[in-house]
């Protein structure tokens, strides 16, 4: 090869490697909400901190704890005009009826690729594409040593002994038999007669049937993660819904992370999304 070739190609590689190490290394300035805003005393730029409260909205809370006294729960603020579920559910975890009012932009530096962010809690990553995440899927299940959590939007799950996701829910429910924690937390909308309310509520049916736990989010928000983590350290996340097609036809790509890190993460977000639908479900009796 001649010198000049030779040359062409450093410099060819020099430069991918550092766009690449700047792609990985910048650090760009975000923000995110943090804190709480007291209902009953805040003050109309504080409520305007809020999401999708403005002027108008912030107002009409102001008016209404005038006129009826202090809010006895955030719920309340549905039966204000302009404040529907949409906007309630989306501040909701910012809400508080005691306390002080702090809500505010905190500033958090760091890495913007994702893989960077997945890779910071410390473990292996493996790429499962297509039908690769259903034998993998299956074989984290069978080696399950005390526990087995799945958030999934659509678990639909035939008879037919050669639907895949019929036997996911097979190992699911081997699993349990075993002495293995097997716990399901599935979607459910605020529409009756949907397609997806009705393959979620029988195959939560059929687990049930076998002793395991199985619950669902709220119905005015739309739980559309699909994790499962095994043994409180194997995390399983995507796109790959627990279907026949998913898991056997449909073009789908997932990963497969071992970080006790990140399953505790997931699993305290779980964790919120269950108390809130147990809240909700409680605050509609």
């Amino acid at each position: 090869m001649k010198g000049y070739q030779q040359k062409a190609i450093w410099l060819f590689c020099s430069v991918v490697f550092f766009a690449f190490s700047t792609l990985t290394l910048e650090a760009k300035e975000l923000f995110y909400l943090q804190g709480k805003v007291n209902i009953n005393n805040a003050t109309k730029e504080e409520l305007k901190v809020l999401p999708f409260v403005g002027s108008k909205r912030a107002e009409s809370i102001i008016s209404h704890r005038k006129k009826n006294g202090p809010f006895q729960n955030t719920r309340e603020l549905l039966s204000i005009d302009g404040i529907g579920k949409d906007v309630y559910f989306a501040i909701q975890k910012y809400l508080a009826v005691s306390g002080k009012t702090d809500l505010h932009f905190s500033k958090f530096t760091g890495p913007t690729n994702p893989t960077i962010l997945i890779d910071s809690f410390g473990g292996p990553l493996k790429v499962l594409e297509n039908e690769k995440y259903f034998h993998a899927l299956m074989e984290k299940i069978k080696g399950a040593e005390k526990s087995i959590k799945v958030c999934m939007y659509v678990f639909k799950a035939s008879n037919k002994a050669g639907n895949l996701a019929n036997q996911v829910l097979g190992e699911l429910i081997a699993a349990s038999k075993r002495g293995i924690k097997v716990e399901l937390l599935l979607e459910k909308n605020d529409r009756p007669g949907d397609s997806l309310n009705r393959e979620n509520t029988k195959t939560a049916n059929r687990l049930k049937k076998a002793g395991i736990t199985v619950r669902f989010d709220q119905e005015e928000i739309n739980t559309h993660s699909k994790l499962v983590i095994i043994d409180e350290k194997w995390v399983f996340l995507g796109s790959h819904n627990l279907t026949h097609t998913a898991l056997g036809k449909s073009n789908e790509t997932s990963l497969l992370v071992e970080s006790r890190d990140l399953a505790k993460t997931f699993l305290e977000y779980l964790r919120n999304i269950e108390l809130n639908a147990n809240l909700s479900k409680l605050h509609s009796e």
